[in-house]
């Protein structure tokens, strides 16, 4: 029988794997998609998303400019403090769609994959998942 940590990292793979398919159809890399969720939930300055991300900010710029290449948001210039400039940005109808595509698909895999557990057998593996990660962060 595999230990729980090992089962933990298959899973995680596979499940990697899958977010990335399902990314993938709608023209968008998991990292991508994670940002366009910040966006679209009222982070609007690169300083706010680069504070709630941890990204650097080359890192950050980069996955900005492909967002806006394909269309998921609208970068605009604005004015600030001191006389210096900086960039807003939102999510456009296509951005928000593709977003509630990628939920959607997560939630039918979601459903498909607990669909022949109880009620109870679902909740307990919830109490156990939320009890790993407390106890995971006593390692940060």
């Amino acid at each position: 029988m595999r230990s729980s940590l090992d089962s933990l990292l298959i899973l995680e793979r596979k499940y990697h794997n899958i977010l990335a398919n399902v990314a993938k159809q709608e023209d968008l890399t998991i990292a991508e998609w994670q940002l366009l969720i910040k966006i679209n939930t009222g982070l609007q300055t690169q300083e706010q998303l680069a504070h709630t991300t941890k990204l650097n900010i080359s890192t950050l710029s980069r996955q900005l400019a492909r967002l806006d290449a394909k269309k998921f948001i609208t970068k605009m210039s604005t004015n600030g403090t001191r006389g210096r400039g900086y960039f807003t940005y939102s999510g456009t109808e296509k951005g928000k769609e593709a977003v509630n595509k990628m939920q959607s698909a997560l939630k039918n895999l979601e459903q498909k994959l607990f669909m022949r557990w109880s009620d109870e057998e679902t909740t307990l593996l919830q109490v156990l998942l939320n009890r790993l990660v407390q106890s995971m962060k006593r390692f940060d």
